[in-house]
Formats: structure tokens, sequence, C-alpha cells
């Protein structure tokens, strides 16, 4: 595990007040709400929430990708190689597709549906290659091997050959890591990245991940409904719950000492889990993105519960160090 804390100098994306809505006929539903982060050179940041929190929206808000009836607002600001973009937003889809890839990389959930099923997986890992090395028949295929060698791959022509159905699951993950480094990113966005996996393969695929974030210095923003993964290998922990932040801060300090009933709620199942007692889930379910409630959003579900939390909607409270909660009654206040 990499316990580095390099968050020194300017961060490669700043995200700023973030909202993601969805337009209908004659209105507007907002998903994400007000969403502010940083990552920097070198970090692993994770981001944990139920299924429905927004995670997936907001990983695919960060490289700009969205359909034609969501609309993005805020700001999302990345370091290129060459100079710094002050918000991606109002850039055309050209520009942005110059982003994608190079400064920012992502790595879809479930593998399989993000590749295409008659094409060669070396072939796929080629396509995703700059122009220029694409086209070059001697830089292109050394290229393919030199990525799925990163990507943790033995014998790799023969996955190079490979179609992506005669692949195991814990093969094409990495397969379709490679295909994510091809241009080079600076930061690469991970969307449940060890999904239906075996616990070995998990492993080997989360010290692959932690290698490359030594070795490039690639920034990691990791995605997962695994509690104890993210708190084995990321430095920075988002908790997410219906489009908001309801914490974050550094992941020891959130996971030690959770401010915010629903993250210390979480922790107890996973620890229920990994020590094979009996398991308390957390009562109800979580809202849909597009149902508004009245008050806080963990309310109805919330073992602090009191009045005021039914009647107003608590705002982030932020500590020096970027420490952040969003609860009238944190755990540390109530215990």
């Amino acid at each position: 595990m990499n316990n580095r804390n390099n968050t020194s100098g300017q961060p490669l994306i700043d995200v700023r007040e973030l909202t993601i809505d969805i337009l209908g006929r004659g209105s507007t539903t907002r998903l994400i709400e007000n969403l502010s982060f940083t990552v920097y050179p070198g970090d692993i940041v994770g981001i944990v929430g139920e299924s429905g929190a927004g995670k997936s929206l907001l990983c695919k808000a960060l490289i700009g990708l969205k359909h034609n009836n969501i609309r993005l607002g805020g700001t999302i600001n990345l370091q290129k190689q060459d100079g710094w973009v002050n918000n991606i937003f109002p850039m055309t889809n050209r520009d942005l597709e110059k982003l994608r890839g190079k400064t920012i990389g992502i790595q879809f959930q479930e593998p399989a549906s993000s590749m295409n099923p008659v094409l060669q997986c070396g072939r796929q890992i080629r396509d995703a290659l700059p122009a220029i090395e694409r086209k070059d028949k001697v830089i292109g295929p050394a290229r393919v091997v030199e990525l799925l060698q990163l990507a943790g791959l033995e014998e790799v022509d023969r996955v190079a050959r490979a179609y992506p159905h005669e692949l195991s699951g814990g093969m094409l993950q990495r397969v379709t890591l490679a295909c994510a480094l091809a241009g080079r990113p600076r930061v690469l966005i991970i969307d449940e990245p060890t999904a239906a996996l075996d616990p070995i393969t998990t492993y080997g695929l989360m010290n692959t991940l932690d290698r490359l974030n030594r070795e490039l210095n690639l920034a990691l923003i990791i995605v997962s409904h695994d509690l104890n993964l993210i708190k084995t290998w990321t430095r920075q922990l988002i908790v997410m719950y219906s489009g908001q932040i309801l914490e974050q801060g550094a992941t020891t300090e959130v996971l030690v000492q959770p401010y915010h009933p629903y993250t210390k709620a979480l922790l107890e199942c996973e620890q229920a889990l990994e020590h094979n007692e009996e398991l308390k889930p957390i009562p109800g379910q979580i809202p849909s993105l597009l149902e508004k409630l009245a008050g806080c959003r963990f309310g109805d579900r919330c073992s602090a519960y009191q009045v005021r939390c039914g009647q107003e909607e608590p705002d982030l409270t932020n500590e020096p160090g970027g420490r952040s909660w969003r609860c009238f009654y944190p755990v540390s206040n109530t215990e």
C-alpha cells in the first residue's frame, strides 16, 4: 500500500460547486448538488456510497460526458501538461476529446460492456493510443505490449490476440486498464475496479494500481462500494449520499473517527462482515436522485435524528486541513 501524501503544489483537478441537473418538459431536477474537492499529483482519492448516491454520474461529469438532457454547473478545472484549463464545461466536444485519455482517463464499470466483442484486445488498446503512435507500425505494437505489461499482464502476445470473451474477468479488467493508460493521463478515474473479482485477483489489481500511482505519479480516483478496499488503498475519502457529499477528509481520519452517522453506519456494516458478526443494515433505502426530501437527506434512516433534521438541510462544516461533514449532530458530539 502507498502511504505517501503528495498533495503539495497545484492540483490536477479542482472541482468547485459542481451541480448536475436533469432537464424535463418544463421542469428541472437537481441530481448532484454543490460538490467541491481537489485532487493533487500522486494522490489516491476514494469515493464511497450506496448504489444511487450519484458516484458514476460524478465520474462522467469529471470528463465532461453527459446526455443531452443533462446540464452541468459549477466549475471543473484541469491541469494539462502545458497549462491550466479554467472550467471544462463551456468547451466543445472536440476540445473535450483532446483532454479525455490524455489529461484525464476513465475505466468504466463492467469491462466486458466497454469492450468491442468483435475486435481483438490488442487492436482496441492500439485504437486508444495517440494518433502519432497508433499509426506507426513499429511504435504502435510495441506500445500495446508495454501497456499490457504495465497493467500487470503476462503472456501479453496471447492477450493482445484474444477477443474479450476469451479472457477472465480479472484479465479483462487489466486490458481495460491498459486502454485507459494509453493516452498517458495524469489522472485516472476507476469506477468499481474490483466488482465481481475474487479476493486474490482484487489484491493483484489494486497492487498494480498502487504501483502505477508510485511509478508514474498517477493520481487515482477510485469509486467503490468496498469500504475495506478504500480504507486499505486510498489517502483521501469522499462519502456520497443522494447527490451530496456527507463527509470528506483524510481516509484514516474519517474511518478512525467518522463524524457523520452515515459514515459510521457504513463502517459498522463493513466491520461486521470483516469479523463475521451479526450484520445490522442501515434501515430503509437511499432515496432516488429524483426525490427531494425536506431537511437532511439521510434523516429518515439516521440513528441520531432530531426534529431539526426534518426541517432544515445541514450545510457542510469545514475544518482546516480539508476535513468536512454535513450534519447538525455529528457523531463526535453525540457519544
